[in-house]
């Protein structure tokens, strides 16, 4: 099955809220791997149940996103997780923009942020 929009590789220190089953909300750090206007795949071991809602942060944007797929620990792909976009908000500028501006984006946000990425990349590791 072919994707229906295109992904952009980038890896950003983001943060994930989730709710327990007694309410409380517990945050968590996450490092993004790409993404796409419908979703994101990202570095993190926080996220361990398929079809929960959790709520994404970059800066000052907040969306919500549904939890489709869990990367098995022991296989190709531990700590990975694939987060569909279940209210419609752009998290990340960049994907509005087409493929060239988008990766202009990228590269200005990941100088200005160094420091954070790199930060993401060792919580990624």
């Amino acid at each position: 099955m072919a994707r229906r929009q295109r992904r952009v590789k980038f890896a950003l220190p983001v943060k994930i809220w989730t709710e327990e089953g007694n309410g409380s909300v517990i945050q968590a750090a996450a490092c993004t791997l790409d993404a796409s206007l419908n979703g994101v795949r990202l570095q993190t071991s926080a996220l361990r149940k398929i079809g929960q809602v959790v709520t994404l942060g970059y800066g000052t944007r907040r969306a919500r996103f549904r939890v489709a797929w869990i990367g098995d620990p022991n296989g190709n792909r531990p700590h990975e997780v694939g987060l569909e976009n279940v209210d419609g908000k752009v998290l990340f500028h960049h994907l509005e923009q087409d493929e060239e501006q988008a990766g202009q984006y990228v590269d200005r946000e990941v100088h200005n942020r160094r420091s954070r990425q790199a930060e993401c990349l060792a919580v990624a590791d």
